[in-house]
Formats: structure tokens, C-alpha cells, sequence
């Protein structure tokens, strides 16, 4: 299965899996926002975070999203979002 991958201003969004190659290929500029669509115990969302100006993860389960704060606490630009990915336009 292969990820959608869209880049509308700087602003990237992962679904299904992560590009960690386009990634690392940007890591040095830090210059773009990611969105993880469904965050689940952060381990995603963490490699985004360490290598993002920003991101943005959301998921709908109470579970997913304390394991993702627990996991992130450290760190400063991180949204985490109980919320469906759906809803992105609000955020």
C-alpha cells in the first residue's frame, strides 16, 4: 500500500505511512508542518516532531491520545488533537 502524500504550502499529510526519506532529505531546514492523521501510541508522530517545524496529530481514541502526550511531553511543537483528522480545517 503506498501513502498519500500532498504538499499545499509547506504543510505535508501522512496517511497510512510515514516518507521517512522525503523527510530526512528536509530534516536540515525543519521548513515544513506535518500532520499525523492518526497518531495512536505516537511513534510516528515522535519522528515527526524531531524532525518538523510543527505538527499536528489527531486521533479520535482517549487511549492514543494519552500515550502520545506521555510519549511528547518534552517536546514543544506538537499539537496532539482529540479529534478526527477529518475536523483538520478547524485546527
Amino acid at each position: 500500500m503506498r501513502a498519500i502524500r500532498t504538499r499545499v504550502f509547506g504543510l505535508f499529510f501522512f496517511i497510512d505511512k510515514i516518507d521517512k526519506e522525503k523527510i530526512e532529505k528536509e530534516q536540515s531546514q525543519k521548513a515544513f508542518i506535518a500532520v499525523d492523521g492518526t497518531c495512536g501510541r505516537g511513534n510516528d508522530t515522535l519522528f515527526l516532531v524531531q524532525n518538523a517545524k510543527e505538527v499536528y496529530a489527531f486521533d479520535i481514541q482517549d487511549e492514543a491520545i494519552k500515550s502520545t502526550k506521555e510519549l511528547l511531553k518534552e517536546y514543544q511543537n506538537v499539537h496532539v488533537i482529540h479529534d478526527s483528522h477529518s475536523n483538520i480545517d478547524n485546527y
